[in-house]
C-alpha cells in the first residue's frame, strides 16, 4: 500500500492515497445519482485527475467516457450526446466550453470540476467537496462487463465509440506483463494523452505489477530523455511518430544514455529506421500493433 503508484511532476501517490482518492470521487459521484451503467464523461489534461476518475467511476460500476481536452464544440457535443453521457468532470480550464456545450445536450445533468482528485465546491457540483471520508464499496463487476467508450481517432469523420470490459484492460496488462517481464522493480512513464487507450492499459499494468507509472504533461521531443532520465523509467510505450521526432533532436550521449530504459513498446516502428533507434538510445524497441476494439 505504501509503494508509489503515480507520479505527475513533484507530485506522488502511493497505491493507498490512490485508492483512497478514488474512493473519495466515487462517494462525490454517487451523491451526484451516479450508479451502474451511468456514462461519466471526463474531460481533464494529463495529471492525476484522469485515474482517479477513471477507478472511482470503475468503483461505481458506471462507464468511463474519456474526452481529448482539444475538443472544440463540435467534436465535444458528439461525444457527450453519441456516448449518452449524463455526468462531465472537467479540468477547470475546459469547464467553460463543456458548461456552454452542454446546455444542448438534455442529458448532461451535472458539469463538475475535477482538480487535485477533488470536486471543487460551487463549480456546478453539489456543494460536496473533496472532505468526503466514506469508502465506496458494492458488487465486483465481472469481466466481461463495460466499463469504458473509448473513442478513436476519428479520421474518417466522428469519432467512433468502442465499448470495452474490464476484462479488456486486464487482458491487455497481463499480456504486456508477460511479454515483457515486468515487475515491481519497473517504472511505467507514458507521454500520450491521458484520453487515448494506451495510458488507461499502461496504469492497469504498473498497478498489475506493483510498480509506478509516470505521466508527463506531453511528448516534448526536445526534453523527453531528460524527463525519461530524471524518472527512473525502464519501460514505456509510445507510436511510431515519436521516434521520429526524438531523432531528429541533436545527438547528446549524456541524454541519449543516460536513462534505465530496458525496453519500449512502439506501434509503427519505422522499420528502416529500427536498427538506427536502438543504436542510438541503446535500448531494446519491439514493434506492437493493435486497434481500440480488440487492444
Amino acid at each position: 500500500p505504501d509503494a508509489e503508484a503515480l507520479r505527475f511532476g513533484a507530485e506522488s501517490l502511493s497505491f493507498a492515497a490512490f485508492r483512497a482518492a478514488a474512493h473519495r470521487l466515487a462517494d462525490v459521484l454517487r451523491s451526484e445519482g451516479v450508479g451502474r451503467g451511468e456514462r461519466v464523461a471526463v474531460m481533464v489534461p494529463n495529471g492525476l485527475d484522469m485515474p482517479i476518475a477513471w477507478f472511482a467511476i470503475a468503483k461505481l460500476r458506471a462507464i468511463v467516457v474519456p474526452v481529448n481536452v482539444t475538443y472544440g464544440e463540435r467534436d465535444l457535443a458528439h461525444v457527450l450526446s453519441h456516448s449518452g453521457a449524463s455526468v462531465v468532470l472537467s479540468g477547470p480550464e475546459q469547464r467553460p466550453g463543456v458548461v456552454a456545450t452542454s446546455v444542448s445536450i438534455p442529458k448532461v445533468r451535472s458539469v463538475l470540476e475535477l482538480t487535485g482528485g477533488e470536486v471543487a465546491v460551487g463549480a456546478g457540483s453539489t456543494g460536496i467537496g473533496g472532505t468526503q471520508r466514506g469508502e465506496a464499496e458494492g458488487p465486483s463487476a465481472t469481466a466481461n462487463e463495460p466499463v469504458a467508450i473509448q473513442y478513436t481517432s476519428g479520421t474518417t469523420g466522428f469519432p467512433k465509440g468502442c465499448v470495452l470490459h474490464h476484462g479488456y484492460w486486464i487482458r491487455l496488462a497481463r499480456t504486456f506483463r508477460d511479454l515483457a517481464g515486468l515487475d515491481s522493480d519497473d517504472v511505467l512513464l507514458t507521454a500520450q494523452s491521458q484520453t487515448y487507450m494506451d495510458p488507461t492499459w499502461n496504469l492497469v499494468l504498473s498497478i498489475l505489477v506493483g510498480g509506478p507509472l509516470v505521466v508527463l504533461p506531453r511528448l516534448s521531443a526536445s526534453t523527453f530523455w531528460a524527463d525519461v532520465g530524471r524518472s527512473g523509467a525502464t519501460f514505456f510505450y509510445c507510436i511510431g511518430t515519436m521516434p521520429l521526432f526524438l531523432l531528429a533532436q541533436p545527438d547528446d550521449e549524456e541524454l541519449d544514455r543516460g536513462h534505465r530504459v530496458r525496453l519500449a513498446y512502439c506501434s509503427g516502428i519505422p522499420p528502416l529506421r529500427h536498427a538506427e533507434i536502438e543504436r542510438r538510445w541503446g535500448c531494446r524497441w519491439r514493434e506492437t500493433y493493435g486497434t481500440t476494439e480488440l487492444g
